[in-house]
C-alpha cells in the first residue's frame, strides 16, 4: 500500500517539471498555475497538520516548482512583448 502512495506521489509532484526545464517559454495557463500552486501548499499545511511528513514534502516540492513556473510565465510574456514592440 505504502508503493502506491510513493508512486503516486512521486506522479503528481513530477507533473509539472517538463514545462520547468523547457528552454523555450511556452503559454502556461496561469490560473491553472495558481490553482495547482494553491493546491500544493493546501496539500502540505494538510499533511502537517495530520503527521504525514511525506505528503508534507512532496506537496511543498510542487509548491515550489508551480511558483517557478509562475514566475517562468511572467518573465515569458514581458519577453514576448517587449520583442513584439521593436
Amino acid at each position: 500500500m505504502d508503493f502506491l502512495g510513493i508512486f503516486a506521489a512521486v506522479c503528481s509532484t513530477s507533473a509539472s517539471v517538463p514545462q520547468l526545464i523547457d528552454k523555450k517559454p511556452r503559454h502556461l495557463n496561469q490560473a491553472s498555475v495558481m490553482l495547482r500552486g494553491t493546491s500544493g501548499i493546501s496539500w502540505a499545511v494538510y499533511g502537517f497538520l495530520k503527521g504525514e511528513y511525506a505528503l508534507m514534502v512532496s506537496s511543498s516540492i510542487v509548491f515550489v516548482i508551480e511558483c517557478i513556473l509562475f514566475i517562468k510565465s511572467r518573465v515569458g510574456v514581458s519577453d514576448q512583448t517587449s520583442a513584439n514592440d521593436t
